[in-house]
């Protein structure tokens, strides 16, 4: 079928997906003007947990809407903002997952195509939604059954493993101590969980995770330990010079 150009979608919402101990979260949904049902991508600003907003990717919204794509944008709770902090982002991301399924039919989406692609702390939560979707530890308040997985995920300069023996940058660790509530090496398995790599396996859906050669938030050594975790789960690795 002809490719729709890029005028050619349309944006709606928000969309109240959740809302834990009172707080409304939404996300916006951009899609080609052309009939469903279309295959979706969810995504996930960045922002280390802590700042950003998903009107970040309103450009990237319309590029994928002009490709044939739904794509959602999705608002999530922020660490040090809201309690609890982790499992909180992850939970919401599981959550929208859940909220785009249940409404397919009136979205014109198609619930057996749905990828998520996120940014740096987004990076994160789309891989949890890829190798951690059977874990309900993660699970938090949302009004929606279903399930919270993927088709596949793309990771952009993620913290995909944050256990204590990984050789983060000790800047990183007020980060990690605020994304948690305790420092990871005091939450050894608060840390894990909050690891998607630990969890990954050969039955994953494919994850695509692509880092930056001069990257100093993310640094080799650190996604090298990552990759390690993922060597039996299908994976690609991209390095962006």
């Amino acid at each position: 079928c002809e490719v729709p150009r890029e005028g050619e979608t349309r944006t709606d919402g928000p969309y109240i997906y959740a809302e834990p101990a009172g707080k409304r979260l939404h996300l916006d949904l951009t899609r080609p003007t052309g009939p469903g049902p279309h295959p979706v991508a969810v995504l996930f600003h960045g922002g280390a947990f802590q700042g950003g907003d998903e009107d970040h990717l309103a450009r990237l919204g319309r590029r994928l809407g002009a490709a044939g794509w739904a794509a959602a944008r999705v608002e999530y709770r922020l660490a040090g903002r809201e309690e609890p902090d982790f499992p909180a982002p992850v939970a919401d991301a599981r959550c929208a997952v859940r909220f785009l399924r249940a409404e397919a039919a009136d979205l014109g989406l198609d619930p057996g195509r749905v990828v998520a692609i996120g940014f740096s702390a987004g990076g994160h939560l789309a891989a949890a939604l890829a190798l951690q979707a059977d874990d309900a530890r993660l699970d938090g308040e949302c009004g929606h059954g279903g399930r919270p997985d993927v088709s596949g995920a793309v990771a952009f300069y993620p913290p995909l493993d944050i256990r204590p023996e990984v050789p983060w940058d000790p800047s990183a660790d007020s980060l990690f101590t605020r994304f948690l509530g305790k420092p990871r090496d005091e939450a050894r398995e608060l840390a894990t969980l909050a690891s998607p790599v630990a969890a990954a396996g050969e039955d994953d859906p494919p994850l695509l995770v692509i880092t930056a050669e001069d990257d100093a938030i993310v640094p080799p050594e650190v996604t090298e330990h990552a990759l390690a975790s993922l060597a039996d789960a299908p994976h690609a690795h991209l390095e962006q010079a």
